[in-house]
């Protein structure tokens, strides 16, 4: 009887203390006036919040809660300018719930919508707003790509719902919706590629799920595969081809350079010694004179070794100009180009080290 007694006198007083705490909160609630704004702002908030919450996988915020962010923004353009309600102390509204202490949680909410939500799936890509927050007014309509786009995947959407009608074989689908899904895909690409021009979220997120289901789960194949594999064929037929006559080109034009350059040496070395008179040998004068003529006549027979690593070079550097386009050679010809230096340099060092100044005989 006694626990009885106890608990319900504890029930009592807390009755007592809501009925207290709902007659005469506002007496030290120094914000108090200010609650309905901020629970209105709190709701429309959580509306948006939940409507992105609802479409995040995959995100399509801008296409299904057009209508929940512009009643967010409209309630918030309406409490930052709300001056006539202020707290106890004579603060307005707008600044007890933006700026009066060191954390807004309902500044930071609404920024999370603006910036990060909203913008970030570059909404306005898609649809244009327009705002009338005096009136209340706001109005909106979507950007022709966006409606274009939305027919076509509608036309593609029909025709797969018409064939999966009556049958479920997928190869249905790929055979007779074919047409649907390169249009849409061909008005995709050339939005997606346009440098002034961008898609929001939405759209990417469809087009990409559209592919996804079109080629991994249907098994679809585009109508241009079979052509572009033969193209691919031929082309690289046509370089690998292209790429061995360059190969040897390059390699019998550094042998014969190579080998005149060591016939030249050859003869060199096995020319008779010098004739004249002592005095003229003994010369300092002369023999500098000499040697100088004979190393700069030389070093123009010689010259023609270092031409390889240039003039060679020009064939797989034409080369890789003409077909610079198909990015699986480039590779190629680069090697082949560090190559041609590689070995020419190495072709002109044996060369020019080997090369001896005549003997002066006394």
């Amino acid at each position: 009887m006694m626990k009885r007694a106890l608990l319900g006198a504890v029930f009592v007083f807390f009755l007592a203390g809501e009925a207290l705490v709902e007659a005469y909160g506002e007496a030290w609630d120094l914000d108090a006036p200010c609650q309905t704004f901020v629970k209105r702002l709190a709701k429309s908030q959580a509306k948006m919040i939940q409507c992105a919450s609802n479409f995040s996988s995959p995100p399509k915020v801008c296409t299904n809660c057009i209508e929940e962010y512009m009643q967010f923004k409209q309630t918030e353009y309406e409490t930052k300018l709300e001056k006539n309600e202020t707290s106890l102390d004579g603060t307005p509204c707008s600044q007890v719930i933006y700026s009066s202490y060191l954390l807004s949680y309902n500044a930071d909410v609404s920024n999370t919508i603006t910036h990060k939500i909203w913008e970030q799936s570059r909404c306005d890509s898609c649809l244009h707003i327009h705002w009338d927050h005096e009136s209340g007014n706001n109005t909106f309509d979507y950007e022709d790509s966006t409606m274009t786009f939305q027919l076509n995947l509608f036309q593609w959407r029909n025709c797969v719902s018409n064939v999966t009608s009556y049958s479920s074989n997928t190869s249905e689908i790929c055979t007779n919706c074919m047409d649907h899904f390169n249009e849409l895909f061909k008005f995709y690409w050339e939005i997606y590629t346009a440098p002034e021009i961008d898609f929001c979220l939405d759209v990417e997120t469809t087009m990409n799920d559209t592919i996804t289901i079109w080629h991994n789960v249907w098994q679809c194949s585009d109508d241009l595969k079979p052509f572009d594999r033969r193209h691919d064929a031929t082309m690289l037929i046509f370089v690998s081809v292209f790429l061995f006559v360059i190969t040897f080109f390059f390699y019998a034009g550094s042998y014969i350079q190579a080998e005149r350059a060591q016939r030249n040496l050859l003869q060199y070395s096995r020319m008779m010694p010098p004739t004249g008179l002592r005095s003229r040998l003994m010369s300092s004068s002369t023999l500098t004179e000499d040697f100088s003529l004979s190393s700069t006549s030389h070093a123009g027979q010689l010259r023609p070794a270092g031409l390889p690593a240039s003039s060679s070079c020009y064939f797989p550097i034409f080369a890789f100009v003409i077909i610079t386009r198909v990015g699986y050679v480039q590779f190629t010809f680069s090697s082949i180009c560090l190559l041609c230096i590689l070995q020419n340099s190495k072709k002109s060092r044996e060369i020019r080290d080997g090369w001896q100044p005549k003997k002066i005989y006394a």
